[in-house]
């Protein structure tokens, strides 16, 4: 745990919680490009979007990922 630049108490792990759209047809899209603009980053924001893509962390209730937008389901957010 450490105090971040703005003074707020951190544990330097972001996590991504959901994925929201203006337009829920626009998931697919979004979570591709987001796949593409982190894949090669090593910033640990991009790590933190490529866990919630890929499903490697817990996903909050209301929240995607990648497997609901690969199927194209409804996920209510």
């Amino acid at each position: 745990i450490r105090w971040d630049k703005t003074g707020t108490l951190t544990t330097g792990s972001p996590r991504v919680a959901r994925l929201l759209c203006e337009r829920p047809g626009d998931r697919a899209a979004v979570a591709e490009w987001s796949a593409i603009l982190t894949g090669s980053s090593r910033h640990v924001f991009s790590q933190a979007i490529r866990e919630f893509l890929t499903g490697d962390v817990p996903q909050s209730a209301g929240g995607t990922d990648a497997r609901d937008l690969a199927e194209h389901r409804d996920v209510q957010s």
